[in-house]
């Protein structure tokens, strides 16, 4: 169980790019049409994913016998993420913005600080922002991997959602929320600690809780969790349809809007991982496919949109736009991610 890839996930990663995908494209080519305009959120499911797995591989891996291999993560953690990301902001300069090659965007990019200041974060392509966010729970993870991994994990878990919400209702009493600044303070790891934390705890769950998980597995349990995933995912999603970013202006609905979104998906989350037909959904040839390089997909698809976009704009744009999308993430994936995956130890 340890050592297997969980075919599950990859499928779970599938169903988030998709959002992510529909949501952007929708915006372009279906403008109409506001169904799509919740699909922001699988960044939220790849946030959940994110804390599960790498939970899973610290666990595992990098913290072991009361020792944490602080080098050996970091550097399995830049081969992952690096490369095809570093090529994806150099094509994104070189098509449309050669210029700030010469400015402190550039390296703020290949340093992911760029975060911290909206414009900078916005500036070679807005979606980039998740990967600052991932890179800031990389090193939070494994510097706090004795307390987060540790016998006493679940209790500084629960901690950090609480403390979460105490940080989202805190600081846009100094920031409006829907300001430059306050969308900073809102998106750094502080504000969506939660949603990584969702994640952990499955992964703790799944690793040292074999009697809960079993447990978990009957039916009347699959089903009262399939429940409480949609309520909170349908009620997130009806918000969005009706209030859009205004939700951001909202005090109340602010503090707990992300960390439910995190909660409905986290309990999807637990649901592929114990429902057999949504596990074997999940599990599919096509659908794994997709999640396993959603990575490439995430960093070409707005690239490819932008190159198409512009000048096809109804259907027939759509599907040329998807179909170049796979094509570029698919040569990105083994030609950049598999090659560099191999310097993994």
């Amino acid at each position: 169980m340890a050592n297997r890839r969980l075919a599950e996930i990859d499928g779970l990663r599938a169903v988030a790019i998709t959002l992510v995908v529909l949501f952007h494209y929708a915006e372009r080519f279906f403008p109409h049409y506001r169904f799509f305009s919740f699909g922001w959120s699988g960044v939220d499911l790849f946030f959940v994913i994110s804390g599960f797995v790498l939970y899973y591989q610290v666990k595992r891996k990098y913290y072991k016998d009361g020792e944490t291999y602080y080098l050996k993560y970091l550097r399995n953690r830049a081969l992952r993420i690096i490369p095809a990301y570093y090529v994806s902001v150099i094509a994104t300069i070189l098509f449309f913005g050669k210029d700030k090659f010469f400015t402190y965007i550039f390296p703020l990019h290949l340093s992911f600080l760029y975060i911290f200041d909206y414009d900078v974060a916005i500036s070679i392509q807005p979606l980039y922002w998740t990967l600052a966010v991932e890179v800031q729970f990389y090193i939070f993870l494994i510097i706090l991997a004795p307390l987060l991994t540790g016998k006493n994990s679940m209790k500084w878990l629960l901690s950090l959602i609480v403390m979460n919400l105490i940080y989202r209702m805190l600081f846009p009493l100094f920031h409006n929320a829907s300001s430059n600044t306050g969308l900073v303070l809102g998106n750094i790891l502080p504000g969506r600690i939660s949603e990584f934390c969702y994640g952990m705890i499955i992964a703790r769950i799944y690793l040292e809780k074999t009697e809960l998980m079993d447990r978990l597995r009957k039916n009347l349990n699959i089903i009262i969790i399939a429940i409480l995933a949609f309520i909170c995912i349908f009620i997130c999603w009806s918000v969005w349809l009706k209030m859009g970013d205004s939700v951001l202006d909202h005090r109340l609905v602010n503090i707990i809007y992300y960390p439910l979104v995190g909660l409905g998906f986290g309990l999807f989350f637990l649901l592929a991982m114990i429902s057999p037909w949504l596990k074997r959904i999940m599990s599919l040839k096509p659908v794994t496919f997709i999640g396993i390089i959603s990575y490439s997909i995430y960093l070409w698809h707005v690239f490819a949109l932008r190159l198409i976009g512009d000048v096809l704009t109804d259907a027939e744009g759509f599907v040329i736009t998807l179909i170049a999308t796979l094509v570029i993430s698919a040569v990105s994936y083994y030609f950049i991610e598999r090659t560099f995956l191999k310097f993994k130890v």
